[in-house]
């Protein structure tokens, strides 16, 4: 990949603050070419001896030691492999970001409900949905995310040099092709590469990351094996506990359909249809059934109001219910 600026900076010319940022986010990173490592090296020495401005409510040291294991967790490679760290980087990454007062990355995991970070040295933004919210988002690029509910999806400003987002729950992406430059989301467990498609990564649960198709061609890689899959539409690369599996999805819709407010429910158990609930609607849900006999739940709900979606199901399923405020209780009588 190119540098983002040309070689006169490197003959006595000092780099722009926008610049230094841009090399700051790419040290952290792990992906700075040997020509941006050289002028960050010489920026470096220029601002070693300077003091620090520090905008935190934490000491100096307990932010080194957070932006420390920060660091280590970047420069990893996509596939598990650690790039050769030396000392020296690692005090390049602390004292930049202190120089800079570029905070952004340790707020983003200390605040997580900033939607977007505004400040002006961001090195990201970030976008937060909480229960019951969903979000259609405008990428830089022209392609378009969806995300759902208790969600989160981290840009970053070098989009244009590399585009890669950070997602932690559940979206769907609608990407604007470009032959010339994949598109990567990257969850905890996972890397997925596309140049132009439709799909959705849901990494809800710690040990379960589904990758679906609805268009298109996908890859799906997982990190620490570097094992991968390839998806074409309607197929499923399911994470479940270490290991990377392909499946056929039989009921687009149950998997896609929340793009469109639509709520699903496929012959789903009473008893489990409170975590869906909480999380469409943002309220805390009990469930009691008073008979042994399993009720079971199928239906389509478009765009409805939580009332309207309980008198719908009190009319298919012998229920009782209450809404009072953020909480809904559910009593079945029997199936």
């Amino acid at each position: 990949m190119l540098p983002f600026y040309h070689l006169p900076t490197m003959n006595g010319e000092k780099p722009s603050s926008s610049q230094i940022e841009l090399l700051i986010a790419k040290a952290l990173r792990g992906r700075l070419s040997e020509e941006e490592k050289v002028l960050l090296d010489r920026w470096y020495d220029d601002q070693e001896n300077q003091e620090a401005a520090v905008y935190t409510k934490l000491s100096k040291e307990q932010f080194q030691e957070e932006l420390f294991k920060r660091t280590l967790q970047r420069m990893q490679s996509p596939v598990g492999k650690k790039k050769p760290l030396v000392r020296r980087w690692l005090r390049i990454a602390a004292s930049i970001v202190f120089a800079l007062a570029c905070m952004t990355w340790f707020y983003q995991y200390q605040a997580r409900n900033t939607t977007p970070v505004q400040s002006a040295q961001a090195l990201s933004d970030t976008y937060s949905s909480g229960p019951g919210v969903r979000k259609k988002l405008e990428l830089p690029d022209g392609s378009v995310a969806y995300l759902n509910s208790n969600s989160q999806l981290l840009v970053y400003r070098d989009f244009s040099q590399e585009r890669r987002v950070e997602l932690t729950g559940e979206a769907f992406f609608d990407i604007k092709k470009n032959k010339g430059q994949a598109f990567v989301v990257e969850t905890e467990g996972l890397i997925t590469k596309v140049l132009g498609t439709s799909f959705s990564v849901s990494s809800h649960q710690v040990e379960l990351e589904k990758v679906s198709v609805k268009t298109g061609k996908v890859r799906v890689e997982e990190k620490s094996q570097g094992t991968s899959v390839f998806l074409a539409p309607n197929q499923q690369g399911v994470f479940h506990k270490g290991e990377l599996t392909k499946a056929e999805i039989k009921h687009p819709e149950s998997v896609f359909g929340w793009t469109e407010g639509k709520l699903i429910f496929d012959k789903t158990p009473l008893q489990e249809i409170a975590p869906k609930l909480e999380a469409w609607y943002g309220v805390q849900v009990t469930v009691s059934v008073e008979s042994d006999a399993p009720c079971q739940l199928t239906g389509t709900y478009t765009n409805l109001s939580l009332e309207e979606l309980m008198e719908l199901i009190r009319f298919s399923v012998n229920i009782d219910y209450k809404i009072d405020g953020k909480k809904l209780i559910i009593r079945a009588k029997g199936c």
